[in-house]
């Protein structure tokens, strides 16, 4: 007799066939693409509405959504079991994937359309759409795991696709538009789907939104009825968006005349009626770079004489300088009005750079009209350690990033160019005279230079107490210029430094050989007073000075030059913690459903032997499902783990973080999908034992990446950017390809187990990948990428652990 199960996996075969894999490989491609779009695009549109560290906690919102629909799929499947069957699986699928297309757009459009102060109502805007995109995979994952492998494929592929793909898009449509026509590649999803649906009115119903969708995206690019998204006030924050300020206030009458979109953000060209003197470039609301208005002529600039950082180019040495984080020009003038005779602007943001350019007429041309100015789009750090050059002055100018790069909140906020390791590519590339320059707003931020300063002169064999006379900070009232010079400061520089902080008016804040008395260089006293011939203890100096800040020396391995304080952010702290609660109920509340479940199942059956044995079988079909429970846990924490330290240890190869991030997660992925579509070839007795293997082999290949990786890239640094994407690919591809197989398997495995919880276990997937990604960045916060990269090998040892012990 057959049992129910034998006669839904039949019925699971029939419905699918050879032509219907097919149907669902296309739908979960094209439905994957259009989660991973969608969700980049996202933190591309919050990044400009919020503060950047709230990106990240609206993203968690929204992966958490995916988790939730695999929930929703396990417990109501019994509930609505009809709707759920193998016979109608295509039309609930269709109906999700058709829910899921009509939800991101109109995500989209409240979020930009409702005018909130409360960040909490934007949750469950990005939630729902994840969550129908949640349910339609497991739902496929639930009805078809014998064609595991290839699904899992098909949704490593599309998503690896989307991540060139948004590259392109952001920088082509805009992220509105692009949200736009991804609600239509959703419902192309849908109603590919709906091919094998009974129902015609599925397939009708597809056709149906698709038109629609198609009409909305084609009449928004040309009448462009959302393109404005507005930089919100939300107010629980502690600050403010600049650009919400500037456009706030009366006096200045700021309006946005120009706006462009690529993957690194949103830059916005402000014009300011009641000052003609400048405009504004922000990106993403913050980092304001200023563009002088300029007819050629110095003499309308000198004004800039009075700006701190001007103060290196009054000494002599100023003939070859590279300004770093160049923005709108305002290096570059000073240079110029300096009398520079070759001047290096580095910039990594090409849509400022195309700006400045296509306003020549009103800057003056300096980004194109001087043959001894070069401009080259690139990140900084990257650049000057590719260079062979040797500057006399290299200017750091207020190049503060506070927006979410790519994928959020600290992780990826936090750039390369405020590290010791970075202090050290610079003094490597000054000549004998050369001088490092750091214009910064506060004095906390010269401190924490001040100790970057010495430990990097200590690595370089300066004398810890002599290190001191190779320092000088002046202000112009509002802005700080930290000096570090290659060679200590004589005492005629200094005394010619002094007449001249005189003759400009600027405030001496710390010189060499003195010790200044004044309300600013306080601090800069008690720092010194400690830099004593018995040795300088960082943590020594950092804890006295300022005992509730944090003024650790930031590391590559801890890029978190802009952390104040001290431990975990209570942010990232309170997002981890919120986290944590309904990923336990994920686990735990199916858990005990089940239990409860089975054990009144049984009861039904055989009341008499029940009392005999109570609790047994119960017992046991809850025992056999823990060890999926772990295995699917750290799956979806070890890759998240993995994934961002290997972004962070990435972008100073390639010098520019999106194109980074671009990179690996196409190589991880695409990699991945073959990898899970190879796995169904090599292990064909479908045992756990071939995942243990996979999985430490991944083990053994993250501690070689760990230890190897930095030696690498940098031996490889030389190289141009096609090149070093193509090593950058090769690299990660064999870890890719592996990754990408304990998934399937495990999905495989459960399906002899217990079928009807394998939505279940993509819940938990889901949410742990998201509790994977908080994790990273508070591990980094504490330890460094290198260990969260540790921690990620040890994740997948638990996973071949559980693969060698339940196999």
């Amino acid at each position: 007799m057959k049992t129910h199960e034998h006669i839904d996996n039949q019925q699971a075969e029939t419905a699918a066939g050879k032509s219907g894999v097919y149907f669902l490989l296309a739908g979960i491609f094209l439905m994957s693409l259009s989660v991973l779009m969608f969700e980049i695009a996202l933190t591309r549109i919050f990044s400009v509405m919020f503060y950047y560290h709230y990106v990240f906690v609206v993203v968690s919102v929204a992966l958490f959504g995916i988790g939730a629909g695999g929930i929703f799929i396990h417990i109501c499947s019994s509930a609505f079991g009809k709707l759920f069957s193998s016979r109608k699986s295509f039309d609930a699928i269709s109906l999700f994937v058709l829910a899921f297309s009509v939800a991101i757009p109109v995500s989209v459009i409240l979020a930009v359309k409702i005018s909130s102060e409360s960040l909490f109502v934007y949750y469950p805007i990005v939630f729902v759409p994840f969550f129908f995109s949640g349910a339609a995979f497991a739902l496929i994952f639930k009805r078809f795991p014998e064609h595991s492998s290839k699904l899992y494929s098909a949704d490593l592929i599309g998503a690896g696709i989307a991540c060139a793909a948004v590259f392109f898009a952001l920088s082509a449509i805009g992220a509105v538009n692009t949200v736009l026509l991804l609600g239509a590649v959703a419902a192309i999803s849908a109603a590919v789907l709906a091919l094998r649906s009974e129902k015609k009115t599925t397939l009708a119903a597809c056709c149906i939104v698709l038109v629609t969708l198609v009409l909305f995206f084609v009449s928004n690019v040309k009448s462009g009825y959302i393109t404005d998204i507005p930089v919100r006030k939300v107010t629980d924050e502690v600050k403010i968006k600049e650009l919400y300020a500037a456009l706030s206030n009366p006096y200045l009458g700021a309006e946005i005349v120009e706006t462009r979109w690529s993957p690194y953000g949103r830059t916005d060209l402000v014009n300011l009626k009641n000052d003609s003197s400048q405009k504004i470039i922000y990106v993403d609301g913050e980092s304001p770079s200023p563009m002088y208005r300029f007819n050629g002529d110095l003499n309308s600039v000198s004004h800039l004489k009075n700006f701190a950082g001007y103060f290196p180019f009054y000494f002599p040495e100023k003939d070859k300088v590279l300004a770093i984080g160049a923005g709108a020009g305002r290096d570059v003038l000073i240079a110029l009005l300096a009398g520079s005779k070759e001047i290096t602007a580095v910039e990594i943001n090409q849509d400022i750079v195309d700006m400045v350019r296509d306003n020549a007429d009103y800057n003056g041309g300096v980004y194109t009209d001087y043959e001894n100015v070069n401009v080259i789009v690139d990140e900084g750090r990257s650049f000057i350690r590719r260079s062979r050059e040797e500057y006399d002055i290299i200017l750091i100018s207020l190049a503060i990033t506070e927006t979410s790069g790519s994928a959020g909140a600290y992780a990826l906020v936090e750039n390369y160019l405020y590290t010791v390791e970075a202090v050290d590519d610079y003094l490597k590339h000054l000549t004998e005279n050369g001088r490092l320059v750091f214009v910064t707003h506060i004095d906390l931020q010269v401190l924490k230079l001040f100790g970057m300063g010495v430990k990097s002169l200590q690595n370089g064999g300066v004398n810890v107490t002599d290190a001191k006379n190779h320092i000088a900070v002046v202000g112009d009232g509002i802005h700080r210029a930290f000096i570090l010079k290659k060679t200590a400061f004589t005492k005629p520089e200094v005394e010619m430094m002094r007449r001249k902080v005189r003759e400009a008016g600027f405030i001496p804040i710390y010189m060499p050989f003195e010790n200044v008395r004044g309300a600013s260089s306080g601090l800069f006293s008690r720092l010194v007073g400690r830099l004593g011939s018995n040795g300088f203890d960082l943590a020594s100096w950092t804890q006295n000075i300022q005992p509730h800040i944090n003024l650790q020396q930031p590391t590559d391995n801890r890029p978190f030059f802009f952390k104040w304080q001290k431990g975990v952010p209570d942010s990232l702290a309170s997002l981890l913690g919120y986290m944590l609660i309904p990923t336990v109920a994920v686990i735990i509340a199916p858990m005990l459903y089940k239990s409860n479940y089975l054990s009144r199942k049984r009861k039904r059956r055989n009341p008499q032997k029940d009392r005999g044995i109570k609790g047994t079988a119960t017992t046991a079909k809850v025992k056999d499902i823990i060890p999926f429970v772990v295995y699917f846990s750290m799956l979806g924490v070890g890759f998240m783990l993995i994934e961002i330290s290997l972004i962070q240890k990435i972008i100073l190869f390639l010098g520019r973080p999106t194109l980074a991030i671009t990179v690996l997660l196409f190589s991880l992925l695409l990699s991945g999908g073959i990898g899970s579509y190879t796995c169904n070839l090599l292990n064909k007795e479908k045992s756990l034992k071939f995942v243990a293997r996979i999985s430490l082999l991944i083990c053994i290949i993250v501690l070689i990446y760990a230890l190897t990786l930095t030696h690498i890239f940098v031996a490889f640094l030389g190289f141009s950017l096609v090149v070093r994407c193509i090593i950058s690919a090769a690299l990660l591809s064999p870890l890719g390809f592996l990754m990408g197989m304990p998934f399937p398997q495990g999905i495989k495995a459960l399906k002899e187990k217990s079928k009807e919880d394998i939505p279940w276990m993509l819940g938990i997937n889901g949410s742990a990948s998201v509790i994977g990604s908080i994790l990273a960045v508070v591990i980094a916060i504490s330890a460094g990428f290198s260990w969260a990269l540790l921690l990620g090998a040890f994740a997948y040892s638990i996973v071949c652990f559980v693969g060698f012990r339940y196999s």
